[in-house]
């Protein structure tokens, strides 16, 4: 029942094609969207897509992209029954010191379980 990567693309995608829509803005190329997970959303706003310094516009936009991405984690969640406090036990394991980087799973994984934890 975890997500995939697929989903959480998905997922993203809705998000920031939520917020480019609303704001006026073209919807981002999944390669910038892959690019954006990795910094914040306001980061994203200015650094990845470009789409504005405004610090009132950065807010603005950021929030209905966490908005939208909070409302499609909580259609996931339950499409998928996902089991979220379950899942953040599992995250808080304590882990092998000598254990390698997270792989773009955990990745996921641990985005997902923060967007849960916020919803």
């Amino acid at each position: 029942n975890a997500l995939s990567r697929d989903d959480v693309a998905e997922m993203q995608l809705f998000a920031w094609s939520t917020a480019a829509d609303r704001h006026g803005f073209e919807v981002p190329s999944l390669e910038d969207i892959q690019l954006a997970s990795w910094v914040s959303p306001d980061e994203a706003v200015q650094r990845v897509y470009k789409w504005t310094d405004d610090a009132l516009a950065v807010q603005s936009i950021a929030s209905t992209y966490r908005e939208a991405m909070k409302k499609i984690t909580d259609i996931y969640i339950k499409k998928k029954n996902i089991q979220v406090a379950a899942a953040a036990k599992e995250s808080s394991a304590p882990h092998d010191a000598a254990a390698k980087a997270p792989t773009q799973d955990d990745v996921m994984k641990i985005q997902l379980e923060a967007w849960a934890q916020t919803a």
